[in-house]
């Protein structure tokens, strides 16, 4: 009889090491709220300073930049001075009181500037506001030929260019041989009033514009060449 060699199984005991099971990493969601983002700011614009410059500035029927006839004196244009006429007449400061309305003026927030007029150099502001007894703008005068008419006229412009530009305009004659003569274009509140002299008064041979006011539509037709109108603090005006 054959013998069979004799095996010997070897199984699972109690003791046997237990290697671990790699852990599942699972990811956590951060549910905190996430921070605002800085607001983009944008620089402001350039807010301009004073009043708008001399050259800006366009008169037509119905006012001149806010100075509107019969309607309070913008603060931005000219300031109220009591004593706004007094210095430009100190050979006359014994004619009146020194608190009489007579010196009391609306100064332009403007440097005055120069010009020539027969051989003599003048001083004045671009503008002249007049007011009434309320402080009200009665009337207004150009002066700087850097002012113009919403059509392109101002002073200097030929006769021929404002009756261009203003072809329906109602012409106010004046003096011999017709010396001065007005354009006056009429709105609804107020009338532009473009002057004009002849030969040899200001700006040589040809009739050119030689200043421009605007003033209330209930005025008479009328020129302020050759008469007493005189400058802006000239007594009475």
């Amino acid at each position: 009889m054959m013998t069979l060699p004799l095996l010997t199984i070897v199984g699972c005991t109690p003791n046997a090491e237990v290697i671990d099971a790699v852990p599942t990493i699972v990811p956590t969601l951060d549910t905190s709220p996430s921070p605002s983002p800085e607001p983009s700011v944008s620089p402001s614009p350039a807010v301009p300073s004073g009043p708008p410059s001399v050259s800006s500035l366009v008169i037509t029927p119905e006012g001149m930049n806010g100075l509107v006839t019969g309607e309070p004196i913008p603060a931005s244009m000219a300031t109220w001075d009591p004593q706004g006429c007094r210095p430009g007449n100190e050979n006359q400061a014994d004619y009146f009181a020194e608190d009489d309305p007579v010196w009391q003026a609306f100064i332009p927030t403007y440097d005055t500037f120069t010009y020539q007029k027969d051989g003599y150099t003048h001083e004045a502001y671009p503008f002249e506001p007049h007011h009434d007894e309320n402080g009200n703008l009665r009337w207004l005068r150009v002066r700087s030929d850097q002012i113009r008419s919403d059509r392109g006229i101002g002073i200097g412009s030929s006769e021929a260019d404002v009756r261009s530009a203003y072809p329906d305009a109602e012409v106010f004659l004046k003096g011999a041989g017709d010396a001065y003569r007005t354009y006056n274009i009429t709105g609804e509140t107020g009338r532009l009033v473009i002057e004009i002299a002849g030969a040899g008064f200001e700006y040589g041979a040809a009739p050119t514009v030689w200043t421009m006011y605007l003033e209330s539509p209930d005025e008479e037709l009328h020129s302020i060449g050759g008469g007493d109108a005189g400058g802006f603090c000239a007594l009475g005006v």
